[in-house]
């Protein structure tokens, strides 16, 4: 716990706390457990949404730690499929600063971490690079795109209210 104290800003130590997680799972979650209340805001917090309103290095870190993390599920746990590498590829190639399945792969999704100015055109360029082609195959209706492609904004996320 005393290792986290060093760090100032939430992110660092969300980083920090991840990073004990991918080392020591065991140990991660003894920290959690015995310290739930100075970490809680640390796990639940707004501190990946802090990470979107800082500088360039901040936000390649965590496309980095993003990109790492789709690696993993890829190659070591091979819970991916080719159309999740291929839209994540599509994803990145188009400006985004991270990208990874969701859902454990089979079926599943992406996220992509892109800056805000570049929205409308990253999901144009989806649209036309990956999803035409399904359209055109009749796997998916050109009137549901707004159901496979669409943004959001990082938030606060779950909050326990001490009554």
């Amino acid at each position: 716990m005393n290792s986290l104290c060093q760090y100032q800003m939430p992110l660092q130590r969300y980083v920090a706390l991840m990073t004990l997680q991918e080392r020591n799972e065991r140990l991660f979650y003894k920290l959690l457990i015995d310290n739930v209340e100075e970490l809680l805001h640390v796990v639940y917090t707004t501190a990946l949404g802090e990470a979107c309103q800082n500088d360039e290095d901040i936000l390649k870190r965590l496309g980095d730690l993003v990109n790492d993390s789709h690696y993993s599920c890829s190659a070591l746990y091979e819970c991916s499929c080719s159309e999740l590498e291929e839209l994540v590829k599509v994803c990145r190639d188009n400006g985004a600063l991270g990208a990874r399945l969701m859902g454990a792969g089979w079926g599943g999704c992406t996220v992509a971490l892109v800056k805000e100015s570049i929205i409308p055109q990253f999901i144009l360029n989806l649209k036309e690079s990956f999803y035409q082609s399904w359209i055109e195959k009749g796997i998916i209706n050109k009137n549901d795109l707004g159901l496979y492609v669409f943004s959001s904004k990082p938030s606060s996320g779950a909050i326990i209210f001490k009554l």
